[in-house]
């Protein structure tokens, strides 16, 4: 039997700004969170760990997906996933919430 579980989270937004601004703007606030591994621009997409859970000890897998949404809106699509034990800390769905405060 497993002591750890895998869980998921996922949250879209939409903000009024052009995908370049969003995607900067996002990729700030990730960097002031936690530790990014890729960020791609053209593709609109950033993937790295930010920390979570009780006193953000546990590490949270988040990548986020910037698309253009017209000319001057974007929608922000963010999916984290963390592993959890017995107890569930929410460790995805508070890394999601430390990055949109940043935000």
């Amino acid at each position: 039997m497993a002591l750890t579980r895998t869980t998921q989270q996922e949250e879209e937004l939409a903000m009024p700004l052009p995908h370049g601004e969003a995607f900067a703007s996002v990729l700030a606030a990730y960097n002031k969170m936690g530790r990014v591994q890729s960020s791609q621009e053209k593709f609109g997409r950033i993937v790295g760990k930010i920390g979570s859970g009780i006193w953000n000890m546990n590490s949270a897998d988040v990548t986020v997906h910037v698309s253009p949404d017209g000319d001057s809106q974007s929608k922000v699509k963010f999916i984290a996933t963390a592993q959890e034990g017995l107890i569930s800390q929410n460790t995805g769905a508070k890394a999601i919430s430390r990055l949109l405060d940043a935000i």
